[in-house]
This record gives structure tokens, C-alpha cells and sequence, in this order.
């Protein structure tokens, strides 16, 4: 828990983008500070997918992404582009990304930088999943049926899964133990290790 530090990031239009265009990056973060950018809005229900890359980062120096106040992904050591995502229900959602600089740093500034900011509610098949998210998991944005297949053999379909914020891919997604279905039918998170929790 580092002190409180500006909450700044500033957006650039040369060097790091993906695309040529756009990108951010949090302005100077001090040791032991963190750098917050925020992000809150009434969402219609789809995916909100970003790049990030990170330089510089060691142990100790961590990007970790919010939704709602649950951390959902955590990010480091990422020298390469990498894409992450976050699937959104309709409603009022708070997303953030927040950036520690912590004591594995101390002789080199931070350099972590986030690109192609999106969020979509295309559903190309009108299966009740976003084309998005079917691209990400390997499924076919033009094939309604496989809303009700169940790959990774959990008993929960594609569009439960997509619903729950699960992957259909993997049986047990935040590989804490509990299956995904168990984490359904008893409300736990499917995304957090709550292995160790008290029901």
C-alpha cells in the first residue's frame, strides 16, 4: 500500500501505439506511489477489450485492472503487446487501472502503456454473446449454436459462462481449486481465488 499519488495519466500520439494513433500512460509515479486512471460510465452489456505493455516493471511494480472494486487481472513483466478483456454487464460499472511502483524499481521510471481502449456490443450471430468475446475464446461469432456447447466440459454453456464471467475454455478459470460450476451454484467468483474464503 504505497502513499497516495496523482491520479494523472497523459495521452500520446507518438512512439509506443499499436496503431499509429493514440495511447496512454501514466505520468511520473514515484517509488512506493501509484498511478490511477479511472473509468466509470452506465455500460450496456458487452466486452471492453485493451492492450497493455509493460517496460521496466519488476516484481514489485504491478498493473492491476478493477472492475467494480474486485481486482479481475493483474499485470507485469509483459515486454510484447498483450490483449486483455473484461466483460461487462448492463449497469453503472467502475473500471481501473492502477499502477504500483514498488521497491524492486528504484533506479529506473515506469514505462507502462495502455492502447486500443474499446468496448462492444456486437453480437454479430445474436447468440447473447459479444462477437468480441467469442473471437478471444476460440468460438465462432457466426454460429448461434454454440451458445449452448460447453467445451471445457463444466456443464455450463458458452452463454452461461459468458453470463457468469467464467472462461468456456477452462473448467476451473481462476485455477483455484473450484470448479467453475461449484463457484456458480454457490456465488462465489470465478475470476478471484477465493479458495480460502468463508462461505
Amino acid at each position: 500500500n504505497g502513499s497516495a499519488a496523482h491520479d494523472r495519466w497523459e495521452v500520446l500520439d507518438e512512439g509506443q501505439s499499436i496503431d499509429g494513433h493514440y495511447f496512454i500512460r501514466p505520468m511520473l509515479v514515484e517509488l512506493n506511489q501509484n498511478a490511477v486512471l479511472l473509468w466509470e460510465d452506465i455500460f450496456a452489456a458487452g466486452v471492453l477489450t485493451f492492450d497493455v505493455l509493460n517496460e521496466w516493471l519488476f516484481e514489485s511494480d504491478i498493473l492491476v485492472i478493477y472492475l467494480d472494486d474486485s481486482m479481475v487481472d493483474s499485470i507485469s513483466h509483459n515486454s510484447e503487446w498483450t490483449q486483455h478483456f473484461l466483460v461487462l454487464g448492463a449497469g453503472r460499472h467502475e473500471i481501473r487501472w492502477r499502477l504500483a511502483h514498488g521497491l524492486g524499481n528504484m533506479d529506473r521510471p515506469l514505462r507502462t502503456f495502455v492502447d486500443r481502449i474499446q468496448f462492444s456490443t456486437a453480437d454479430r450471430d445474436g447468440d447473447g454473446m459479444p462477437t468480441d468475446w467469442e473471437l478471444i475464446h476460440g468460438l465462432d461469432p457466426d454460429n448461434p449454436a454454440d451458445a449452448a456447447l460447453d467445451p471445457d466440459s463444466d456443464t455450463l454453456t458458452n452463454l452461461v459462462e459468458f453470463q457468469f464471467g467464467s472462461s468456456p475454455m477452462a473448467a476451473d478459470t481462476d485455477s483455484d481449486g473450484m470448479p467453475d460450476n461449484w463457484e456458480f451454484d454457490f456465488g462465489f467468483d470465478p475470476n478471484v481465488d477465493d479458495a480460502n474464503e468463508d462461505a
